[in-house]
């Protein structure tokens, strides 16, 4: 999952930066699907942290705000202690998708 995370990190940063034409983006987006794409692996982890942690209410209302779910799975993480084995979003990339 950690090469996941950096992969889609990657291409978040990349379309913030507006690095790439927007169907090359388009393109590299839709290739994270797959049969268990990244944004199969990465939500389905996201999704059972948050709502191990926080519970099914607060999840499906982070769930509306993209945005805020990418910090409240990283809030998660370090509620449950799981902080070195699962990985987190960058406080870099937070900061930019929240502007």
């Amino acid at each position: 999952m950690r090469a996941d995370v950096a992969r889609l990190q990657q291409f978040f940063f990349d379309v913030v930066d507006e690095r790439a034409p927007v169907d090359s983006l388009q393109e590299q987006g839709m290739s994270f699907f797959g049969v268990q794409g990244p944004w199969y692996t990465v939500g389905w982890r996201m999704a059972t942290t948050v709502e191990k942690v926080f519970g099914r209410s607060r999840l499906i209302g982070e769930m509306c705000e993209p945005v805020r779910l990418l910090a409240t799975y990283n809030e998660a993480v370090r509620v449950s202690g799981r902080a070195g084995e699962l990985p987190l979003w960058s406080d870099s990339l937070l900061a930019r998708v929240s502007r």
